[in-house]
């Protein structure tokens, strides 16, 4: 056994308590009530996330945005999913509902990668509305764009349960994408 493993096996619940609020003084009170909400606690935490998550057009909006700044006019949703810095499932789930609903941004292409990756092209449609959410955002306004008259928005991005294991308030978000 190790001198860290001995460490803590030696160490009450209080000891550790007062530990991990010295390594991680993010967490909420009622994080240290049992064993299992710390734990539960540390777990969201070791899950890298930042605590928060985009509503869905934020999102496709990350997405054409990355697809506009490409440097080749043909991609992957690998590319697309580096560039946005977005996991490759969410990329991949929002290409999925844009074909669903019959969203035309991208074009799919007929021939894959030698890895078997679909390849996609942006479409005219998808830069027209690329342009019209960045203007959205420009003035604060919510982007669906199913709705006749734009809301104002606070925020692009909504609190998730690993930010509320960590204590994120509405403050801690960001302001824009």
């Amino acid at each position: 056994m190790s001198s860290e493993a001995q460490n803590i096996d030696d160490m009450t619940f209080t000891h550790i308590c007062e530990q991990v609020r010295q390594d991680y003084g993010t967490l909420p009170d009622s994080s240290f009530e049992s064993s299992d909400k710390l734990l539960e606690a540390l777990e969201a935490l070791s899950k890298n996330t930042g605590g928060y998550s985009h509503i869905f057009y934020a999102r496709a909006y990350r997405i054409l945005d990355a697809a506009v700044h490409l440097q080749h006019t043909v991609f992957t949703t690998r590319e697309l999913s580096e560039k946005s810095g977005l996991p490759l499932k969410n990329v991949q789930d929002c290409i999925s509902i844009w074909n669903k609903y019959h969203y035309k941004y991208l074009t799919k292409l007929q021939k894959r990668t030698s890895k078997g990756e679909n390849r996609y092209k942006l479409r005219k449609w998808g830069a027209r509305t690329y342009l019209d959410m960045k203007n959205r955002i420009k003035h604060n306004f919510s982007l669906n764009r199913q709705k006749y008259i734009p809301e104002k928005v606070d925020s692009y991005f909504v609190i998730n349960k690993y930010g509320k294991l960590m204590g994120l308030t509405e403050a801690d978000l960001p302001k824009s994408l």
